[in-house]
């Protein structure tokens, strides 16, 4: 498993997440039954960490701030393609460019933040990168384009 392997260290630029985030998708049995709750079910099972979905797509600013405030650790979020990026550019980032749209065939990258070292007090900046998740047969060495 990516983010909690049997055997072997984990990969670079990853940790064992201390939240799940998924969207809700109007009532429990909804969100349990949507793609993006199904897709990170697996690593819930496996590291006991519960899938939170305290916002549905369309509240990607709102979900941002309330992660900020009041998640800390590695949170891994599994939202819908087409909210990705609106998600992405609501975290304060360094001065970095962020693709504006997520590929709807791709399926084997991570965007990841991290809390940049360069960040002051009170100026709370994360820096973007992608993981290419490398798993599967077909899987893309390249990241998500920028344009």
């Amino acid at each position: 498993m990516l983010f909690d392997p049997a055997v072997g260290p984990l990969r670079a630029g990853l940790t064992v997440p201390d939240h799940l985030i998924s969207p809700a998708a109007g009532n429990p049995a909804k969100t349990i039954a949507h793609r993006t709750y199904q897709t990170i079910l697996a690593v819930s099972e496996r590291t006991a960490v519960p899938i939170h979905s305290p916002y549905p797509e369309g509240a990607e600013p709102a979900l941002v701030q309330a992660l900020l405030d009041g998640y800390p650790g590695t949170i891994l979020i599994c939202w819908e393609h087409h909210h990705i990026p609106a998600l992405a550019t609501a975290i304060p980032t360094t001065p970095t460019t962020i693709p504006a749209r997520w590929p709807g065939h791709r399926f084997d990258v991570i965007w990841s933040f991290t809390l940049s070292s360069t960040a002051t007090t009170g100026d709370v900046r994360y820096e973007f990168s992608q993981i290419r998740q490398l798993l599967l047969n077909g899987d893309s060495n390249q990241p998500t384009p920028t344009t």
